[in-house]
């Protein structure tokens, strides 16, 4: 038996981590956005849809294929079998999710589920179908998760904030883990600071929403119960080592009361700091990795104002970041960038790209040279 993720596309490295890790086991990025895993049984698929901080949705994996068209798609979904799922007893939909152009998912839906012998419920299915497509491919699973994309805790929030799934993504690029100090001084709505603390405190992203998996309806044995004893693994660290600062208040305030909606408040410390006295803030390499979405040119944002953030920030980090440490920033433009790393001594180690969405962004990795 096999499951599969749907996770940030280009992101699939860091989020194979998770999963290993989460699973004990040896998973395997197969597509753009999609990690494939071996399971012993189905509770492992239930485990992973509570505790995943990468994943946007947790499937049991039932296929996969590559189509030219949509009479292709629809042959090739008829070979795959549904019956281990789909009951007379038990009502089921397919939904259609896909990031790249494709015809229309209503049309794909329909044409996938006219092949199922079973009963269709569209509003609360006890089986949910998904067929996950991107470009040429089309993976097929049942969805044990749901959205898991969407953080309740971010109440406060902006148009450009992070994704959840990314900002975690992005701080295993890093090597964050419990201990370390890691430090967001464009801190937004907190994203990047509340994903490290509640992977640094194993609590899960899901702790105050459990009522939102419906396990019981896929399989047996799996309740609230099995989901308590999942949270037993966490605790919050004794010392603040994750701080979120920024020069605007109203990020300040929003990232707080996001925190506080989490349930790690005390684990972060956010704070209203302009990046220029990030040397006044720490001592000399005390910090262990920064990560942050800087500002960029945009209608906020003049290229000249954007170049001297840049040099600043870089500055900054030369002195508070200790010698094996690391920077890793989110950008939708590399422009001038490693330019004025380099001019503080620091050397892009990666770059990768990745999507947010349909939006390309870029990961860049510097470290001390």
């Amino acid at each position: 038996m096999y499951g599969f993720t749907i996770v940030p596309r280009k992101l699939e490295p860091q989020a194979k981590t998770e999963v290993d890790s989460i699973l004990n086991t040896t998973s395997e990025p197969i597509g753009d956005g999609v990690v494939k895993f071996p399971i012993k049984d189905l509770k492992e698929l239930c485990k992973l849809s509570y505790l995943s901080q990468s994943a946007y949705r947790v499937l049991f994996y039932l296929g996969e294929f590559k189509f030219k068209n949509l009479k292709d798609l629809e042959e090739k979904a008829k070979e795959i079998d549904f019956s281990e799922f789909v009951k007379p007893n038990k009502t089921f939909a397919v939904r259609c999710k896909h990031v790249t152009e494709v015809p229309s998912s209503r049309e794909i839906e329909h044409l996938i589920g006219s092949h199922i012998n079973g009963k269709v419920n569209l509003d609360k299915p006890d089986i949910p179908i998904l067929a996950y497509i991107c470009e040429d491919r089309c993976y097929i699973g049942v969805d044990f998760s749901g959205d898991l994309g969407r953080r309740e805790y971010r109440i406060f929030t902006h148009s450009s904030a992070m994704a959840g799934p990314v900002a975690f993504c992005l701080n295993v690029l890093a090597g964050f883990k419990k201990g370390d100090t890691l430090l967001d001084p464009f801190v937004g709505c907190g994203t990047i600071p509340i994903e490290a603390a509640l992977h640094a405190s194993k609590f899960s992203v899901n702790h105050f929403q459990k009522d939102k998996f419906k396990f019981s309806k896929i399989i047996d044995g799996v309740d609230e119960d099995f989901l308590e004893n999942l949270d037993k693994e966490s605790k919050l660290p004794e010392k603040q080592t994750i701080f979120g600062y920024d020069h605007l208040l109203r990020h300040v305030t929003a990232a707080k009361k996001n925190a506080k909606i989490a349930g790690i408040l005390k684990t972060v410390y956010i704070s209203k700091v302009s990046t220029e006295w990030l040397d006044a803030k720490f001592k000399k390499g005390q910090v262990d990795m920064i990560v942050t979405d800087p500002p960029q040119v945009s209608r906020q944002v003049n290229p000249k104002d954007a170049e001297k953030i840049l040099d600043e920030f870089f500055y900054q980090c030369a002195y508070v970041l200790n010698k094996d440490g690391c920077v890793v920033l989110s950008l939708h433009s590399t422009d001038k960038v490693v330019e004025k790393a380099e001019k503080h001594n620091f050397k892009l180690e990666l770059k990768q790209e990745y999507y947010q969405g349909k939006q390309k962004h870029f990961a860049l990795k510097f470290k001390k040279s």
